[in-house]
């Protein structure tokens, strides 16, 4: 739970709008505390002189939140070599964004696959094998570096 609610601080400080936990094959966790990730996210909002306080969204299943989302550009995070995916420093993009960062042991096939059927593109993060609360908040950086260069 510390990590996740670092990962929240981190992503809030960066701007992140939305933050939407999802269960996954792989996910350790299957209940939390909206009231205290809400409370971490309004105190990183101060913190950071924010104006708007990021969403925190009621967890979802992986299925509900792929039918869920109705953003242009949607994107996944992984590892898996069966399905290859460009950097995500490399993508031009404005407007809304939306990348899904799996668990601890990354999505399992029929997600990613699921996840393509859904119109998400595949996307890395770098080289690195990275905890899903680093990936979240490198995730954050790189998409809010994408939006304030192009």
């Amino acid at each position: 739970m510390d990590r996740l609610e670092w990962c929240i601080e981190k992503a809030v400080e960066i701007g992140v709008e939305t933050i939407t936990p999802i269960i996954t094959a792989n996910s350790e966790r299957r209940k939390l505390r909206l009231d205290r990730l809400e409370r971490i996210a309004v105190s990183a909002m101060k913190q950071s002189l924010k104006f708007h306080i990021a969403d925190i969204q009621e967890v979802l299943s992986f299925s509900e939140f792929l039918e869920s989302i109705k953003c242009e550009h949607k994107f996944i995070a992984h590892k898996s070599a069966e399905f290859p995916g460009v950097p995500l420093v490399n993508i031009e993009t404005t407007g809304d964004v939306v990348v899904l960062i799996g668990p601890e042991g990354d999505f399992n096939p029929s997600e990613l696959e699921a996840a393509i059927s859904a119109g998400f593109e595949c996307v890395t993060l770098g080289n690195s094998r990275l905890r899903t609360e680093t990936a979240g908040v490198v995730a954050a950086t790189q998409v809010a570096q994408l939006i304030e260069n192009y």
